[in-house]
């Protein structure tokens, strides 16, 4: 018998929770518990205790031919493609998108998420495919060839996300519409024609000769708007062409309404450490 699971009188197979380690107590009240998000999380995390897990993609099919359409794109150029960046707010698709165009492609894939910090320039190699929500609002897009936004609809993006249950808590504790329009605006302050790919949500810009020129976009727009102020970090710019403020940081998404200020902290910590 599989550890964690016990028969009853009845031959049935029930599963013996492990306790609740005492940091994620701190987190999830009661009323917390009780979010869609934070359950279906729990959910997983339990399953990954227990049985082991294994994410796979929910829409295989549909991923296979989102690649192979992006694929004959980018094989079309005249110039090589082989730095990807990839983007798109959580559960919209981004790994398992960059894991069959990797395949398809030879190219290695590189996922930020925990591996280090994405508010720093990272190294962009050769022959690589980069993905993370917050990947084009922080680094420097002339590194790439190639821009892939998945422009997806919120909602769909959370509902998505509630079903795989891995990471269903940031659909209870980030303001996805906010995330979205910051994504939007670093998508399409870059140089460059949109390019679609037919039956979906995918845009992908690629690098003019004259580079994407993003941050000499956005300057422009803050002059404008006269809110251009020296010595901000692009995301920061972002925020003030879009809400007028200056924010920055995963921090700058949580949605204040559905949790204490005390819990951001320790939220941080616990899941982001």
């Amino acid at each position: 018998m599989k550890k964690g699971l016990k028969s009853t009188a009845n031959n049935k197979q029930i599963i013996d929770l492990p306790p609740i380690p005492s940091k994620t107590e701190s987190i999830f009240s009661k009323s917390n518990l009780k979010k869609p998000g934070i359950q279906a999380y729990l959910q997983y995390q339990i399953r990954k205790i227990i049985y082991g897990w294994v994410e796979q993609d929910q829409y295989p099919e549909k991923t296979a031919q989102k690649a192979i359409a992006i694929m004959q794109l980018l094989n079309s150029q005249l110039n090589q493609v082989n730095r990807i960046a990839i983007d798109g707010v959580p559960g919209s698709g981004k790994s398992s998108l960059s894991l069959i165009l990797s395949s398809m492609m030879g190219l290695d894939v590189v996922c930020l998420d925990h591996q280090q910090n994405i508010d720093q320039p990272i190294e962009v190699k050769d022959n690589t495919i980069y993905e993370h929500y917050r990947l084009l609002r922080t680094q420097h897009l002339d590194l790439f060839d190639a821009l892939i936004y998945i422009d997806e609809p919120i909602e769909i993006s959370k509902a998505k996300i509630l079903e795989r249950k891995k990471g269903a808590y940031l659909i209870d504790i980030i303001n996805y519409e906010l995330l979205k329009k910051i994504g939007e605006k670093a998508f399409y302050s870059a140089n460059g024609d949109v390019l679609s790919i037919p039956d979906s949500f995918i845009k992908i810009k690629l690098k003019p000769d004259h580079g994407f020129n993003d941050l000499e976009k956005i300057n422009k727009e803050l002059i404008q708007m006269n809110l251009h102020r020296p010595g901000l970090n692009k995301e920061q710019q972002l925020f003030l062409c879009v809400t007028g403020k200056r924010k920055k940081g995963f921090t700058a998404y949580i949605n204040s309404k559905a949790y204490k200020q005390d819990m951001f902290e320790t939220l941080k910590t616990a899941l982001f450490s």
